[in-house]
């Protein structure tokens, strides 16, 4: 038979497709949001200004890092780490203001950064500028949490003053702040403060808008409700004013009235107290910051840091006013702070390796500190358990004390939290313990044991 030299090619369809199977197998489920992280960082490295708030906007997006592994998010947080300056300022403040359910404490310092001692020493005027400019970095972040991003614009507002004001237009575009003032759908009223002080006062704004914010900062801001009083009866006209400023002015009593009258040397005198809380409670959130205990460390810093501002903050028995007893008491209390989380308390995030032959030997040691000697926390770190304390008022107050307990399990990795009352009776103190610790008489016997300690 002849050969007419038409052979047919050879079929190797079936080969190409198993290949594209088993290199579509290889593919990540998350490839596009993988190619989006990755074009974002790259862009942000040349461009910060316009991609920074993208970066910062995606650690909040709850679609991102489905998996659980936090991964992509890790990525973001290590290139703003290594951006630096407003970037790095930025992602520390998320990190630390984001609600716990974000996880996001964790994933900061899972992330990489530059070592210790890398960045230069900035006088006070270049942090003020790199601090600003970080909280804008936030406002201008139109994927961040709402919550997050409400907080951002009051404390940017509340730094760069009435230039920020202006220029919260250009950097926030997407924001109707007439709208925003409101809390339509954002909530939260007291993180729109410093805002609605700059609408009140603004000439260029309606003038019922302006008489709607007064009304809203007059029960809860009574000071700020005055400026902003003061700034709409200037240009009300003197004919016709509105009905609802006089129902307004007729609700005056003579605490507001004194309120209002209060000369501003006070007022600035209440806000250089504020100021000196504030720096107390960045150095106690520094510690933190260098001395991390896991989840468990961050319920112990909240319980502190709530109990600095209970003693001494502005709702406190001495409404703000800091006696200079009560600043060399605060500047002890971040010092011991530091101390004990940095000498007394093991450190499982950076020293796991050392504490394992001293695993048992350190196992019923209670960590004691007390701040103002009324708020008393006790830290005990076990092979099987981590418990942090918070008793307030101590043992034996007339009126009895109350109780916090968080535990971390350290097989499941979670952390359960209890409250209840101590009360005092003829016999002795009687301990209230919530059902769902009494299931657990392990752990109810490690709360006698801490209450025992601070008897």
């Amino acid at each position: 038979m002849s050969d007419d030299g038409n052979h047919p090619e050879p079929n190797d369809s079936e080969g190409e497709e198993n290949e594209d199977e088993e290199w579509e197998e290889d593919v990540p489920e998350n490839i596009e949001d993988r190619r989006r992280v990755a074009r974002a960082i790259r862009l942000a490295e040349k461009n910060p200004e316009r991609w920074v708030p993208v970066l910062l906007g995606m650690l909040t997006e709850t679609d991102l890092d489905e998996c659980g592994d936090f991964e992509l998010r890790t990525d973001v947080m290590t290139c703003l780490r290594y951006l630096g300056g407003a970037a790095e300022r930025a992602v520390m403040w998320v990190a630390e203001a984001a609600q716990p359910a974000y996880e996001l404490h964790g994933v900061f310092y899972n992330s990489d950064g530059p070592h210790s001692g890398t960045r230069a020493a900035m006088t006070e005027d270049e942090h003020r500028k790199v601090t600003i400019q970080a909280f804008a970095h936030l406002v201008a972040a139109t994927e961040l949490d709402e919550y997050l991003r409400r907080r951002a614009i009051d404390e940017y507002l509340r730094l760069a003053g009435e230039p920020g004001y202006h220029q919260l237009g250009s950097i926030a575009p997407d924001i109707n702040v007439e709208t925003f003032v409101h809390g339509d759908g954002y909530g939260g009223d007291e993180d729109l403060r410093v805002l609605r002080d700059f609408v009140a006062q603004d000439p260029f704004r309606p003038m019922n808008l302006r008489i709607d914010i007064v009304d809203t900062l007059w029960d809860d801001s009574p000071r700020e409700a005055a400026y902003a009083l003061a700034a709409v009866m200037e240009e009300l006209p003197l004919e016709g004013g509105p009905e609802r400023l006089l129902r307004l002015l007729s609700t005056l009593d003579k605490v507001k009235v004194d309120a209002l009258l209060s000369d501003a040397e006070m007022d600035e005198e209440l806000r250089g107290h504020s100021r000196f809380c504030t720096a107390v409670r960045e150095a106690l959130d520094a510690t933190h910051v260098l001395h991390p205990l896991g989840r468990i460390g961050d319920v112990l810093h909240t319980w502190v840091c709530d109990a600095t501002t209970v003693h001494w903050g502005g709702d406190s028995p001495t409404g703000g006013h800091l006696e200079p007893a009560d600043k060399t008491a605060m500047i002890d209390i971040a010092a011991q702070y530091e101390r004990w989380r940095s000498e007394d308390l093991v450190d499982d995030w950076s020293a796991h390796s050392h504490r394992q032959g001293a695993l048992f030997e350190s196992d019923d040691r209670w960590h004691r500190f007390t701040v103002a000697g009324t708020h008393q926390f006790l830290y005990l770190d076990r092979h099987d358990v981590r418990c942090a304390l918070y008793l307030s008022p101590p043992l034996g107050t007339s009126l009895g004390s109350r109780w916090r307990m968080a535990l971390e399990d350290r097989g499941s990795c979670t952390v359960a939290r209890f409250e209840g009352a101590v009360t005092n009776q003829l016999a002795g103190s009687s301990v209230g313990f919530p059902d769902d610790l009494l299931r657990r008489p392990d752990w109810a016997g490690l709360l006698l044991k801490g209450l025992a300690e601070l008897d």
